[in-house]
């Protein structure tokens, strides 16, 4: 298989149209005419994950974030994301990122989400695609934490509330990534709580004056998923397709030091 039937496989697995207009989901980097050796996937890009794609003879990098997103990407050594990309070329790698359209899709990231957190009568919203409601256990909003740092092995320390920890909840919405701006139409749809991460600082003053409750377990916490569930549904379309999940998971920020 080349490298551009990959894509093609890719897209029909995960539109590119289902992707935010503002996003850039889609081929990164394309070596099209090489022929596909085996297939990477990870969170995102990284120095860590650039080594052992060359060290398991991986010629395609599928990621969730994107390989460039802002408009300034210059292709230069001073640069981070210039870095990767001359890495990248040098090593005939190509890049494919699956981001807010994966975020959509039915069984993408939302939905494995509920699923791996048993999550019962998940539903998604007629008029917004990207956050998911859904049922839980009658439980305090301290408890769905603890419950939700174990299912994900998210350490504690990392997260972040706003509201009371005693509430009790059982109708609640979430979205993976940075997706706060959805917690207005979840709390309109009846939830009574929202996950999801990178919670800003007047976001949540904003959040607490309206008396909502919002679970930040961070960016990398809430999408560190991505890799199991998008390998398992890429084998599940093309089982004569060499993939591996990377071993590279961590996050960039550590946790509490004292």
């Amino acid at each position: 298989m080349k490298i551009k039937e990959l894509w093609k496989l890719i897209d029909n697995i995960c539109p590119a149209e289902l992707a935010e207009e503002w996003d850039n989901s889609g081929p990164q980097i394309s070596f099209e005419e090489d022929e596909l050796t085996k297939v990477l996937v990870a969170l995102e890009v990284t120095f860590d994950v650039i080594k052992e794609a060359v060290s398991k003879n991986a010629n395609c990098i599928l990621t969730h974030h994107p390989q460039f997103f802002d408009g300034n990407a210059w292709i230069t050594p001073e640069y981070t994301i210039g870095k990767y990309t001359l890495e990248l070329v040098k090593n005939r790698i190509s890049v494919y990122s699956a981001h807010t359209s994966f975020d959509s899709l039915k069984g993408g990231n939302n939905d494995y989400f509920g699923k791996v957190l048993g999550i019962e009568s998940i539903s998604m919203p007629s008029d917004e695609g990207m956050y998911r409601l859904g049922d839980i256990k009658k439980m305090k909003v301290a408890d769905l934490i603890h419950y939700i740092c174990e299912r994900l092995s998210i350490d504690e320390r990392f997260v972040h509330l706003v509201g009371n920890p005693n509430k009790e909840v059982s109708r609640i919405a979430w979205c993976t990534g940075a997706g706060f701006d959805m917690s207005y139409s979840a709390y309109n749809d009846g939830a009574e709580c929202f996950i999801t991460g990178d919670l800003k600082y007047h976001d949540a003053r904003d959040a607490k004056e309206r008396g909502m409750t919002i679970i930040d377990i961070g960016h990398f916490g809430s999408e560190k998923i991505f890799a199991e569930n998008m390998a398992s549904l890429l084998r599940d379309a093309a089982p004569d397709i060499d993939i591996i999940e990377s071993e590279m998971v961590e996050d960039p920020f550590v946790g509490g030091l004292i």
